[in-house]
Order: structure tokens, then C-alpha cells, then sequence
């Protein structure tokens, strides 16, 4: 959605995992996948938004599955569904689809997926709907925003050797008391502080300064 960005780079591990949920949710009959944000095309900072989608490893997946093609007007200035209530504490009840569950479930048990993160309120309808296959559930991470898409981070590709994996998430399905934190009383500062970024990596500047000479 929305090429006039030029925000649809990506490592090739994200291409193919695109194109591998993109092909799962097509063979079940869910709906047509929205992908928003990749990456750059040499990668680095966006010019606007988004602190992380630096490496070509990430990618915001719309959560909502049109059952028909948009047209190209439509993915030019798509139009996104706000899932969560207002408070926070829940999803819209009339916007919550079973397929929705399904994709984040397809994405999470990709053996290349490392997170996923999605909104508190999400991660807990997920946990209300999971049943007994909950292995899943610990990839699922809650996060601010993250109120209609999904931000999917992959593992670090082999041979990468400036590429650092996060620690992997803590165990169990995250559903208990980590979760019910999100929804307590918001202590002053809690909310993340905008600080400056760190500097580039230096094989990064190195590029950088090469394009400038």
C-alpha cells in the first residue's frame, strides 16, 4: 500500500516471507493480505515515523483481510480499521474476525518470525481465543499503537554478522500478569521518551558518506 512511498524494500527473508504467509492465507481462503511499511530502499531512518524499520527485516501487516482486491486508488490512500475500543482495554467487538486471529497465529508460527507486536487489547483477545494451542502466543508482544496493523520482525539472516538477534521472548504465552500490567493505571513517564537516535553503524555511515561524495 501506498508506492508513492518507495517504503517497499525489504531483505530478501522478508520478501519470502511475504510471499510464504501471503500464499498460506490465499490457500485457506481468509481474505487478501495489506502490507504496509518494509523498509528503505538502502535501508536506514525513514524520514518521518518509525524508529525501527532500519534493517529490511520488518513490516507492518494490515489487520483487516478484504475478501476482494483494492484498487489502486485504494491502496494509494488506504484506509485503516481501528480495532481497539475506546479505554483500551478491548477490541471493537464488530471489527474482531476470526481471520484476524489466523493471521497473526500464521505469522507467529513462522520458524523465521522472532516477534510480533500488536496492541495490549490485541494480544489479549488473542490469549481469550487461543484455546489449548498456545505455543505461539509468547512471539506476540504488546506495545503501544499497534492499533490496526501488525509489526513483524524476522531473526537475523545467517551469515549476517552485523545483524544482532533481541533476546528471545520470556516464556510462556505471555497472558498472565505481563499482560495485565498494560492495563493498570499509567504511572507519569511511562509511555516511552523520545530520545535521539544512536549513531549509524559504521559500514551505514560508510555508505552514506560514499553517496554524498
Amino acid at each position: 500500500m501506498r508506492p508513492d512511498q518507495r517504503r517497499y524494500f525489504g531483505h530478501p527473508d522478508l520478501i519470502l516471507f511475504i510471499q510464504r504467509l501471503s500464499t498460506q492465507v490465499h490457500n485457506l481462503q481468509l481474505g487478501n493480505v495489506l502490507i504496509g511499511d518494509m523498509g528503505m530502499a538502502a535501508g536506514g531512518r525513514f524520514s518521518s515515523g518509525h524508529a525501527s524499520h532500519q534493517t529490511g527485516l520488518d513490516v507492518d501487516i494490515w489487520l483487516q483481510l478484504p475478501k476482494n482486491r483494492w484498487t489502486a486508488q485504494q491502496l494509494l490512500k488506504p484506509q485503516p480499521l481501528n480495532l481497539v475500543a475506546p479505554g483500551d482495554k478491548n477490541v471493537v467487538a464488530r471489527h474482531w474476525q476470526p481471520e484476524i486471529d489466523s493471521l497473526i497465529k500464521l505469522a507467529a508460527k513462522d520458524s523465521e518470525v522472532a516477534r510480533i507486536f500488536v496492541n495490549p487489547a490485541i494480544k489479549k483477545q488473542l490469549c481469550a481465543d487461543a484455546g489449548a494451542d498456545r505455543d505461539w502466543l509468547h512471539k506476540v508482544r504488546p506495545w503501544f499503537a499497534h492499533r490496526a496493523h501488525m509489526h513483524v520482525r524476522l531473526r537475523c539472516p545467517q551469515g549476517s554478522s552485523e545483524c544482532i538477534d533481541q533476546a528471545p521472548p520470556p516464556p510462556g504465552d505471555g497472558c498472565g500478569a505481563e499482560l495485565q500490567s498494560w492495563f493498570l493505571p499509567k504511572q507519569p513517564g511511562s509511555a516511552p521518551v523520545k530520545r535521539e537516535p544512536p549513531p549509524l553503524p559504521a559500514s551505514c555511515q560508510a555508505l552514506l558518506d560514499k553517496h554524498l561524495l
